[in-house]
């Protein structure tokens, strides 16, 4: 098994190999069985004499982007957990199976993974990857895993990132519209 390594802007390096299509499939069919892609409300066109999808709507559009947002935080979680490891981490900061880590959580009140894989994710998402290395790291796993570089390309101009979702003002039911805090995600513990 090949192995390629990223260090991410915090010093973190990670290692990466080639991650699973086959988790990538699993993510989205359960996705569309859990959690169905929204559907364009139905709008009659006089023109046409006939009821036609308004892809155009406000909140459909809304709700398919974080549709796609969430499964896009799935996949990235699925091959995180399955083609990457720590290789080292920068002398002070803390390490994902730390007790530090585990009061960071709980401070912030996101629920704790169960396992050390979990808590990885967390961790990855949370502490190691800023500044943009979650986009870079993304980019890096959906290569290794074969996406097409034309997939890619279509997934990075529909998901949004993190931050984008933290600063839109026309976000979803998954931030707090008053304080625009962010919640978990109850499948992957990403914040989202």
């Amino acid at each position: 098994m090949e192995i390629e390594q990223l260090t991410l802007s915090t010093d973190v390096v990670l290692n990466l190999w080639r991650g699973s299509p086959l988790a990538i499939d699993n993510v989205v069919q359960g996705m569309k069985e859990t959690d169905p892609k929204p559907t364009a409300p139905m709008v009659h066109s006089d023109e046409k004499d006939r009821d036609e999808p308004n892809e155009n709507d406000p909140d459909y559009k809304r709700a398919s982007l974080e549709w796609t947002s969430r499964i896009g935080l799935r996949i990235y979680a699925v091959l995180l957990a399955t083609a990457s490891s720590v290789k080292s981490i920068p002398k002070g900061m803390m390490a994902h199976d730390s007790d530090e880590f585990l009061e960071v959580l709980e401070i912030s009140g996101i629920v704790p993974r169960r396992t050390s894989i979990g808590l990885y994710v967390q961790w990855v998402h949370l502490i190691a990857a800023v500044q943009g290395d979650a986009e870079v790291l993304g980019e890096k796993l959906l290569r290794l895993a074969g996406i097409s570089e034309a997939e890619i390309a279509e997934a990075e101009a529909t998901f949004r990132s993190v931050q984008e979702r933290d600063t839109d003002q026309d976000a979803s039911d998954n931030v707090n519209g008053r304080d625009r805090d962010r919640v978990q995600d109850t499948v992957t513990g990403l914040g989202v």
